[in-house]
């Protein structure tokens, strides 16, 4: 039973962010944003008893911007480490340490962007009525910037510091057909980045900003467990829809669609998922990434 239970509550890949499937990220801000605090650990059967477990989830994302006039290329790794509690039967705490770097090339103007960030979050999930649950994730994350750009025929270099906060709720619910799990899912969420102004190299000032992202998604997620010796290994899909409720600077399109796939490995008290992850239908933006996480209940 204490088995079934940790197979359940694996975390299933949608980038965090997500990263709906984690939204993973657009921007240097949205980076911050750990893709295990987008898609939680959720078990939608309470633990008749308390636990702790480990994580440690990593993830890879490339994009392509494919706004009119843009020609940037995105590469973002993200780390997240953390501890889960199984409080009572009906409270769960999640608690971690996410740190992300993005590398941007950019050719109109020529130049290049890097940022590196560390964001530290906090979350609890409710469970009742036996197979749903409610789990809010809030986070504050620090990060620093370096940028160049062209200007005739100088490289113009400047810095800026960045905050950014994010809060998630997620309403997860799970239905068992023998082997069979078919998960629904709502998300909302809610992110900002506040960037500091200052000189760069020729003297130009650039202002401090402020942007904001609010989201919703819903979704399904589904699972086929597979009895294999000593283990299982479940195959994963997972899709949902994706509107924004509020766009990010520049930005233009509201709508996205998230898809992942891949497997679980669960052996006693030890899990492995692994998943591959894209975004489509969304004019901005294309982007193909993967994740890997491992979790270990003691």
């Amino acid at each position: 039973m204490q088995f079934r239970r940790l197979q359940e509550r694996l975390p299933i890949l949608v980038l965090a962010l997500g990263l709906s499937d984690p939204v993973w990220a657009q921007t240097a801000g949205e980076a911050s944003v750990p893709l295990e605090a987008l898609n939680p650990a959720v078990d939608t059967r309470p633990s008749t008893e308390p636990w702790v477990k480990s994580f440690l989830d990593t993830g890879y994302l490339w994009q392509r911007d494919t706004r009119p006039g843009r020609y940037e290329k995105d590469r973002i790794t993200q780390a997240t480490a953390g501890l889960e509690f199984a409080v009572t039967p009906w409270l769960g705490l999640t608690t971690g340490l996410s740190a992300s770097h993005l590398d941007r090339d950019k050719l109109l103007p020529i130049g290049s962007l890097r940022s590196d960030s560390a964001t530290a979050f906090l979350g609890t999930t409710l469970y009742f009525i036996n197979n749903y649950s409610l789990n809010v994730t809030a986070g504050l994350g620090k990060g620093y910037t370096e940028e160049s750009r062209a200007a005739g025929a100088l490289m113009v270099f400047g810095d800026k510091r960045t905050t950014n906060r994010f809060i998630t709720a997620t309403f997860n619910s799970a239905y068992y057909i023998d082997r069979l799990r078919i998960a629904p899912f709502a998300q909302i969420l809610y992110s900002d980045n506040l960037e500091t102004g200052g000189f760069e190299t020729d003297g130009n000032f650039r202002r401090s900003s402020f942007d904001t992202l609010g989201r919703a998604s819903v979704g399904t997620e589904v699972s086929y467990s597979i009895p294999v010796g000593d283990y299982t290994i479940d195959p994963v899909a997972r899709v949902s829809f994706n509107y924004d409720l509020n766009l990010l600077r520049d930005y233009h399109d509201r709508t996205s669609f998230d898809l992942s796939g891949g497997f679980n490995i669960n052996r006693q008290n030890l899990s492995i998922a692994a998943r591959i992850a894209t975004t489509v239908g969304r004019d901005d933006y294309r982007n193909l990434g993967g994740r890997l996480a491992v979790y270990y209940q003691f």
